[in-house]
């Protein structure tokens, strides 16, 4: 079935849907539009979308009413999640419950481009967590990250399958320094692309850092921590 529209802007805000519109145009995308839960309901049944940009506090249910209707009937579409109000727990709570990825607001053309190109290129059948198995218990936040708990209460945290398409050609990775801190849904990498956009990975867990990795190996973890929050944090993730 060919697609209504490249992309489908849900925001009641219309600067941001004006702002969307010129930038998707601008990779050659065409772009629909709707500003109420409703409108973005009703686009949702009306036609197929290759990728779904949703604002998370839309009055009258706010964007996860959408992000449920999306995900239930188009399942394989990626749903990137906006908002001004982008808490550690939101962003956990937006993945874990399907969608793609979170955007903070205010975002910048680069970082829009980014998370645009990388949906787009990316494959639905790919799975969620990359994981092996054979050291431990994996958990998955989405599509975005996973975590294999050690026996030696140690987790290794690693990228999950919607940073697929940008992994060959990396040009660049910031990590955090050893025996730093991460927290459960804030910044855990910052990867370059070829194509020079930058992409945020957010933490799946919360923990001090024992070991980071120099360089990016699909399926492969980037860090290593000792957790802090295991078992009130897993309850966020997904066992897989």
């Amino acid at each position: 079935m060919k697609p209504r529209a490249d992309l489908l802007v849900v925001d009641d805000e219309q600067v941001v849907r004006g702002a969307v519109r010129k930038i998707g145009q601008a990779e050659g995308l065409t772009v629909d539009e709707a500003e109420t839960v409703d409108a973005g309901l009703e686009r949702l049944s009306g036609g197929i979308y290759r990728i779904v940009l949703l604002d998370l506090m839309l009055p009258a249910g706010g964007g996860m009413r959408v992000l449920d209707a999306a995900r239930e009937d188009r399942p394989e579409t990626p749903v990137v999640m906006i908002t001004g109000y982008a808490t550690p727990r939101r962003k956990i709570e937006c993945i874990h419950f399907g969608a793609f990825d979170i955007l903070p607001k205010p975002f910048d053309a680069n970082e829009l481009v980014g998370v645009l190109r990388r949906a787009l290129a990316f494959d639905s059948h790919a799975g969620g967590a990359v994981a092996s198995r054979d050291r431990g218990e994996v958990f998955a936040l989405g599509r975005h990250a996973w975590v294999r708990l050690e026996k030696e209460g140690t987790a290794a945290i690693g990228a999950g399958s919607s940073f697929h398409p940008i992994l060959e050609g990396l040009t660049g990775m910031e990590l955090p320094e050893l025996n730093g801190e991460l927290v459960q849904g804030k910044r855990m990498a910052t990867v370059t692309s070829r194509d020079g956009m930058v992409h945020r990975i957010w933490s799946p867990l919360s923990g001090r850092i024992v070991e980071t990795k120099k360089t990016w190996t699909w399926g492969r973890s980037l860090l290593r921590i000792v957790p802090t929050n295991l078992e009130t944090e897993l309850e966020r993730l997904t066992r897989t």
